[in-house]
């Protein structure tokens, strides 16, 4: 009887991955700045390839009517990095204020709005891990979500 459950629990496993289309897709990295790049241009949207003033890797991009940068994090040497962060600032002859930059954090789960210290002009970044790498799907979700979140502290900060 045993025998018989456990067969049909793996056939019912089965049938789900086959069903649900599932399939092997390759896994990206922050070790691979380039890869990322192309998968940003697959996307739409320009992408080049750089250095951030560390030396380390940085993609150069644009969503929403703005320019935005993904630097990369916990690299060695400037390479074989492991993280990632998206990032923006912006100028403003009217900057929000901080409340309005708390009540934006306040509404959203991902990224982090401020103010620079020096001038109090809005940023906004999104950071994610890479670690071990994730799907390339995962990575164009992220890209999706950085978009929309740029998008809504646009709106928020009344930038245009």
């Amino acid at each position: 009887m045993t025998r018989i459950v456990v067969a049909g629990i793996t056939a019912l496993a089965l049938a789900a991955g086959i069903s649900t289309g599932a399939r092997a897709q390759s896994l990206v990295d922050a070790t691979d700045p380039g890869r990322l790049a192309e998968l940003i241009r697959s996307a739409g949207f320009q992408a080049t390839l750089g250095r951030s003033s560390s030396g380390a890797p940085m993609i150069q991009s644009a969503a929403e009517g703005v320019n935005f940068a993904l630097f990369f994090y916990g690299c060695r040497e400037n390479a074989n990095c492991r993280a990632v962060q998206y990032f923006v600032s912006f100028r403003m002859s009217n900057p929000p204020s901080l409340e309005q930059i708390n009540g934006f954090n306040e509404t959203k789960v991902v990224g982090q709005a401020y103010l620079r210290t020096e001038d109090r002009q809005p940023r906004i970044t999104y950071y994610i891990t890479l670690d071990g790498g994730v799907t390339e799907q995962n990575f164009l979700n992220t890209f999706r979500v950085w978009r929309v979140l740029l998008r809504d502290f646009i709106a928020h900060i009344g930038f245009r």
